[in-house]
């Protein structure tokens, strides 16, 4: 919990940054390396954006496929890390193909 504020009409506002809570992701975003190539489960796709969670469980993004085929949720797929994102707590990268 970030901050709490308690208004005269008795309404009560909290704020929580999940970062803090869920500190161990954060730590399994270090064992990500830019190019490496690690295996994950697709969790969602939204709008052309595939959203995996990688078996070292570090949640990561894909803007692209290069598999002719397009993966869909519970795929498991093969992913380049291009980027790590420490802000979002993310990686990003691009699909290779589906297992």
């Amino acid at each position: 919990m970030t901050k709490s504020e308690r208004t005269s009409g008795g309404d009560v506002a909290i704020r929580v940054d999940a970062r803090d809570a869920f500190g161990e992701e954060a730590d399994n975003l270090h064992l990500c390396q830019r190019n490496g190539r690690y295996v994950g489960e697709v969790t969602g796709i939204n709008k052309g954006s595939f959203f995996i969670r990688l078996d070292i469980g570090v949640n990561a993004v894909s803007h692209e496929c290069r598999d002719m085929r397009m993966p869909s949720r519970k795929d498991t797929v093969n992913l380049t890390v291009t980027r790590v994102d420490e802000k979002n707590g993310v990686a990003l990268g691009i699909i290779n193909r589906i297992i």
